[in-house]
């Protein structure tokens, strides 16, 4: 804050040394008419479409005042800020397009831009504010990093020179701000799943562009391949995939490199398990959706779970918490070489814990290697407890600490400590970092889930990792929070990359877009009521749909307690449902009205509410034909 310390001083240094917001050789206009003149000599190259030259070697003499070695340095210098200054017009200065009304082109596609939204209002928000040199803020404390030109990011000249294309480099002088970019680069390079909207509207714009074709005469299955070729074609670029991944696919090389290995870990059936004994229902209705794993045991079938492997392990493992039993254990199949021969000349395998027990597995062992009819065993195996339905033909082998595998969580998202259930996430941790077989192993009758979080000694490096846990959250909560600045005027902060804020635009434009009804204008003012300093627009956004939706259920009598006067009616319309899907399941649709009923088949004079509707009854454009509809 002090404008004479030398910490200001040095820090403003180092910033301006690392990025700019303006050109090295002059103003914009400046640089077009140099650029323009360059053009003109056929022996021009543009530097987008070219390899950076190198610089020459420097002169080791101090006291040198211009030998050839110095003479080529300058010259190289001065090309390089020429060359920096061309790729920056040619790729980093930003030019506005789109409008906030649907525009079409010849081709029938719907214009895109950065001004192609509801308020018609640059989403890379250009121009930016200037400022002619760095200082900082006496309100907030902030550095106003020295720019000068409004429709030009932040840079880093090197790396401009290095690249030849765009590039945004900037200081992110916040936490919000980096947890904000983590997010973004997270949600970048996972490359995850496109989203339904986006799928759809590919589709949509691939029928748009073939409406011809569609009409033509063309026959019908060369209609079909031209169509999915094109959709296929669209959604592969809408996923993004670099050429250096495509690359990597095509010459059969990883597509990755990383650090560490990782191990799926699907941690809600375990969660669910240690439960079990204290929430039965939770249980029976989470294994009634098939979550038990087929598996052959000799001529049989038998159902196993995954988490039978962590309860019915070995007492040497009692130790072990889930988390660490996950990164350093792997159910593997007993070596075929332990085998038995009896005396008949069947070969059955040898439990390596009891050296006696016989296994029905099949082996390809010779009775002539076996030395009293039995193979030499090992003693490394840690073979499962009885109660295992595999304890005989499989066993856990524990790697050493070196090739630990980091659990990679599949399923529904992890628990928050700060938001959300507190006891489903005290339950969660207990079962991840306390060792158990039983969820009686984790709390007692009396205690509920977060006396027992409270009083259980967890190791720091456990309380490391459940904080590193949610950091995830935290960035994802820093890049809502910013996405709802952003869309407010008085917000000024300049220290997120636009395309940060393209990201986050266009994810807000669809949760909160309602493609221009007038709804709109109102919603904005109720949601300027809503926020606050902890809840962000997203949410803000959620609490008043759910507010409205509550209200209208109320109003409609959905939420009314049901009486003894009425509980026949709804115990008969309970009935009519479980009736329509299983006419719907096991008959086709009757032709005729739509909309007939189906007759109650214990009281046939009840008026059944449970009707066959067409699709289009759940659709906003829906249009009752008649007052009975």
């Amino acid at each position: 804050m002090d404008s004479e310390s030398m910490f200001q001083s040095e820090m403003v240094k180092y910033l301006e040394a690392c990025h700019m917001g303006e050109f090295l050789t002059g103003d914009l206009e400046a640089v077009k008419c140099a650029v323009d003149d360059e053009e003109v000599d056929s022996s021009y190259n543009k530097p987008t479409e070219t390899l950076p030259i190198p610089p020459p070697p420097r002169c080791k003499s101090r006291s040198c005042k211009g030998c050839s070695l110095c003479s080529l340095w300058l010259k190289w210098k001065d090309d390089f800020t020429k060359v920096v200054d061309d790729i920056l017009l040619r790729a980093n200065v930003h030019r506005c397009s789109g409008s906030s009304t649907k525009v079409t082109n010849k081709k029938g596609e719907h214009s895109v831009g950065c001004r192609s939204n509801q308020s018609g209002t640059c989403k890379a928000r250009f121009p930016r504010e200037t400022f002619p040199m760095t200082f900082v803020d006496p309100d907030t404390g902030a550095l106003n990093i020295k720019k000068g030109e409004p429709w030009l990011n932040t840079v880093t000249d090197v790396v401009t020179y290095l690249i030849c294309s765009n590039t945004d480099i900037t200081s992110l002088m916040s936490g919000t701000a980096v947890k904000a970019v983590v997010a973004y680069v997270s949600d970048y390079i996972s490359k995850s799943a496109l989203k339904t909207y986006t799928v759809f509207d590919s589709v949509c714009n691939v029928f748009s562009r073939n409406s011809e074709l569609l009409g033509g005469t063309t026959e019908h299955q060369e209609k079909a391949r031209r169509i999915m070729t094109q959709i296929v074609n669209s959604l592969t670029a809408k996923m993004e995939y670099g050429a250096p991944l495509a690359c990597m696919y095509l010459l059969g090389n990883p597509d990755h490199y990383s650090s560490h290995s990782f191990k799926a870990f699907y941690w809600k059936t375990f969660v669910t398990e240690a439960q079990k004994c204290w929430h039965p229902d939770e249980y029976n209705k989470y294994m009634s959706e098939d979550n038990l794993m087929l598996q052959r045991n000799g001529a049989n079938l038998m159902g196993v779970s995954q988490a039978f492997d962590y309860i019915y392990r070995s007492s040497d493992l009692d130790h072990l918490s889930l988390y660490d039993w996950v990164s350093t254990c792997e159910q593997k199949c007993l070596p075929r070489k332990y085998v038995k021969v009896d005396v008949v000349g069947r070969k059955t395998c040898v439990d390596p814990g009891s050296n006696m027990a016989s296994l029905n597995v099949e082996s390809d062992a010779d009775s002539s290697e076996c030395s009293n009819n039995t193979v030499p065993l090992k003693t490394s195996f840690l073979m499962f407890s009885g109660d295992h339905p595999l304890h005989k033909t499989h066993y856990l082998h524990v790697r050493k600490d070196a090739q630990k595998l980091v659990p990679n969580f599949i399923g529904p998202p992890v628990p928050r400590p700060d938001k959300g259930d507190r006891e489903f996430y005290c339950s969660t941790m207990l079962a991840l970092f306390k060792p158990w077989r039983s969820g009686n192993d984790l709390k007692s009758k009396d205690q509920s889930w977060d006396s027992a979080f409270h009083s259980h000694l967890f190791e720091n490096r456990d309380l490391k990792i459940m904080q590193n846990m949610n950091v995830r959250y935290e960035c994802l909560d820093a890049r809502d929070d910013f996405s709802a600045q952003c869309k407010k005027d008085s917000f000024q902060d300049k220290h997120i990359p636009p395309p940060l804020r393209d990201y986050v635009a266009e994810d807000t434009e669809y949760q909160l877009g309602y493609d221009g009804d007038d709804i709109l204008d109102d919603t904005e003012l109720r949601l300027d009521v809503l926020m606050t300093d902890t809840v962000g627009r997203r949410t803000a956004k959620w609490n008043y749909d759910k507010n409205v939706a509550e209200q209208i259920m109320l109003n409609s009598g959905w939420l009314d307690r049901v009486t003894n006067d009425n509980s026949t009616y709804v115990a008969e319309l309970h009935a009519d449902v479980q009736l329509k899907k299983f006419i719907d399941k096991h008959q086709h649709p009757v032709s005729g009205d739509s909309s007939t009923p189906y007759k109650s088949q214990s009281n046939p004079n009840h008026d059944p509410a449970v009707k066959i509707v067409d699709g289009s009854y759940f659709q906003q454009s829906y249009k009752v034909q008649s007052p009975i509809d």
